[in-house]
């Protein structure tokens, strides 16, 4: 019985993580351990790091007009020294997939706000 259970228990917190990355947004994960410290979870850079590095909201209309190349070179090459180049981190597709993310971000912003 007891070695059923730890298989069970074992099984369950294996799969776990497999399901939480199945319900996320694409570029969600990649957002969240490259891009959060500074820019916050929402985007809005209303963290420590963000606040002192005066970081842009990535969910503002300003923000949003810079095009998907615009943007995916910035996350690529970097901006001045609050944005650091991530273009040897993270690949074409993982780049592309946070700018789709931040796009996603604006969204819920707005319908955050109209609620």
């Amino acid at each position: 019985m007891f070695v059923l259970i730890s298989i069970f228990v074992i099984g369950t917190s294996l799969s776990a993580p497999a399901v939480f990355e199945q319900n996320q947004e694409p570029g969600q994960a990649t957002f969240r351990s490259s891009c959060s410290l500074c820019h916050g979870a929402d985007g809005s850079g209303h963290t420590p790091t963000g606040k002192a590095l005066q970081i842009p909201d990535l969910r503002s209309a300003e923000a949003q007009k810079i095009t998907d190349d615009q943007m995916a070179e910035i996350i690529s090459k970097g901006k001045t020294a609050r944005m650091p180049p991530f273009g040897t981190k993270l690949d074409h597709e993982q780049i592309q997939s946070l700018v789709q993310f931040i796009r996603k971000l604006a969204d819920s912003n707005k319908s955050a706000a109209g609620k």
